[in-house]
């Protein structure tokens, strides 16, 4: 459990406006601050709150990062630059956009700007999605499902398949050798790939046998190594969850929904997001602490940095 300090620093947090949480804490900031985490060996989540909420103020990060980590004014320079021009500056261009229009729904404000951002990721960006780390992959699932729970007109209820659409047409490289499909060789597209698996096995429902069969059974499925394997179960479970949502998740608590596949453990089967064969459509998965449900990403990772000082 967080200390009563970390607790209200995550109190002022949630309160902000959404636009500025997805700023700041969003797929695309976390990218950068993971960057700088693993190429400084430190732990920026908690910092980023701070400075979001007014705690710690932009001018005084450099003293921040030479004082905790004990470094040179270069490296805390580099990575203050880095921070301000990914994340801060574009979150307070986000929060003087705003500011005049206080009192509408920070829901209905974020939500061209989130689709925008879906829509290029499963446009663009998917094989980056599929292989990212699992709480980049949570922030994107997340932003997926507050679309769709929200109360929408027939523009938004349509989003689901408006994905679904654009998987059929991406032509991002999934795998390394082409594929033959109606005896021709082809880019191993995601587009591609999808249409090899239809037309063998249709467009209706499947089960996790029928997507195991095809990995190791089909022509191109059975050429791929076991690193490709895995990331074409990825793809085929998130078109599973994206073609079938709802149903194919109504037996699970919202908690542990997904619409794109997140790796948890290495020995974690290919097809887990989706249905055994012959049995129920959702695979349970282990239920998350109370304390941590419905934290997004970037607060996530600053109780992790607050729990791991205290050990």
């Amino acid at each position: 459990m967080a200390n009563n300090y970390i607790a209200e620093c995550l109190t002022k947090f949630r309160a902000l406006p959404r636009e500025i949480q997805e700023a700041v804490g969003g797929f695309e900031a976390l990218k950068t601050i993971q960057g700088l985490e693993e190429t400084h060996r430190i732990k920026l989540g908690l910092m980023v709150i701070l400075v979001a909420i007014g705690e710690l103020k932009m001018e005084e990060i450099e003293d921040y990062l030479m004082e905790k980590y004990n470094f040179g004014k270069w490296e805390a320079q580099e990575i203050n630059e880095i921070l301000q021009q990914s994340i801060f500056e574009p979150a307070l261009e986000v929060a003087l956009a705003t500011m005049p229009l206080a009192g509408q729904s920070g829901r209905d404000l974020s939500l061209p700007e989130q689709k925008k951002i879906l829509t290029d990721l499963f446009r663009e960006r998917l094989k980056e999605v599929l292989t990212g780390d699992g709480e980049l992959v949570q922030e994107v699932n997340d932003m997926i499902f507050d679309i769709l729970g929200r109360e929408m007109g027939d523009e938004n209820k349509m989003f689901e398949k408006d994905l679904e659409k654009i998987l059929y047409l991406n032509q991002e490289k999934l795998t390394s050798q082409s594929i033959n499909i109606d005896g021709r060789p082809l880019e191993p597209t995601v587009a591609n790939w999808l249409r090899d698996f239809i037309n063998r096995n249709g467009t209706a429902f499947f089960s996790n046998l029928v997507l195991s069969q095809y990995l190791a059974n089909s022509e191109n499925g059975n050429r791929l190594n076991q690193g490709e394997k895995m990331l074409l179960g990825k793809l085929l479970v998130l078109y599973r969850n994206l073609k079938f949502f709802p149903d194919n998740l109504t037996n699970l608590p919202r908690n542990q929904w997904e619409i794109i596949p997140i790796s948890r453990h290495k020995s974690e089967p290919i097809a887990s997001a989706g249905a055994a064969a012959g049995g129920s459509r959702a695979v349970p998965q282990e239920e998350p602490s109370p304390a941590w449900q419905g934290l997004s990403a970037i607060e996530k990772k600053a109780l992790m940095e607050e729990e791991s000082s205290r050990k």
